[in-house]
């Protein structure tokens, strides 16, 4: 096996780690369990003193109530069935916080992270041959252990049909510097103006993504925002004019895009919460 797909297994683990953590709360879920077995021990005696007890209100003759396993089993789910029903509501009311809160980013947070990159694009048009184009993208779980990089934001002269693209882990530009990325704030610029000169390393584009993504891309400068140790957004600065390659590797610009995603990390964060719906 290979070191690439090394990186990219132990970077899906930690982000299903994270979503375990996330979505299920373990920790939590031991505690309430814990309580419910607590609570079952202490008030078990008393549960079964009210059917088999010398003052129980039972008659003898309801023999189905005075046999003791009856009455064991019986007990415990007078005990835990109440309990369970209330982490079972306490988890929905949870679920509908949740979806309040998605909708609440989808309403807000992804329109003002489109200005965000609209009025980064402003700032840095004047350096530029041709308008460049800016996307957000997003690690995304599509089911257990499948992880794809989605655009969820850009600006308006990138064409709606892209945010339908779902690339792999190491696919094509954004995957590529997805992968090389490894510490905070390292840019990475990609010149794919002439497919004779990609990396070894480099994937290209599946077929219907390619159906997708604008085909006159000439460079792309990427740079990544990360919570904790994992990769939550990647922002994507690219051209389509050759002389504009050159522009993408200034400093000046790498300043201005690692101040762009400083500044809105908090929101690159709750973006890929809501996408993951964490």
């Amino acid at each position: 096996m290979n070191n690439k797909r090394l990186l990219i297994i132990n970077r899906i683990l930690k982000y299903e780690w994270d979503y375990f953590l996330r979505k299920f709360k373990p920790i939590e879920i031991l505690y309430l369990f814990i309580s419910i077995f607590a609570f079952v021990i202490t008030g078990l005696g008393d549960t079964q003193s009210f059917f088999i007890g010398d003052s129980s209100p039972i008659p003898d003759t309801w023999t189905i109530l005075k046999n003791t396993t009856n009455i064991r089993i019986i007990s415990i789910l007078v005990l835990v069935v109440p309990s369970l029903l209330a982490i079972q509501f306490e988890r929905q009311q949870r679920n509908k916080e949740n979806n309040d809160i998605v909708k609440v980013i989808k309403e807000y947070v992804i329109p003002n992270t489109n200005h965000y990159l609209s009025n980064f694009q402003d700032e840095i048009k004047n350096n530029f041959q041709i308008e460049t184009r800016v996307s957000l993208w997003i690690p995304v779980r599509l089911n257990c252990f499948h992880w794809n990089l989605q655009m969820i934001c850009k600006t308006s002269n990138v064409p709606e049909q892209e945010l339908e693209a779902s690339f792999d882990l190491d696919e094509g530009v954004i995957g590529y510097t997805y992968l090389r990325n490894r510490g905070r704030y390292k840019l990475e610029t990609v010149d794919v103006s002439n497919s004779d000169k990609l990396p070894s390393s480099y994937v290209h584009l599946k077929d219907e993504n390619k159906l997708l993504i604008t085909s006159d891309i000439k460079g792309v400068l990427a740079l990544l925002s990360f919570q904790g140790g994992s990769i939550v957004g990647l922002l994507a600065i690219d051209v389509n004019d050759i002389n504009d390659l050159s522009i993408i590797e200034k400093v000046e610009l790498h300043t201005l895009a690692v101040g762009m995603m400083t500044h809105h990390n908090e929101d690159i964060q709750l973006l890929w919460r809501m996408k993951n719906r964490l």
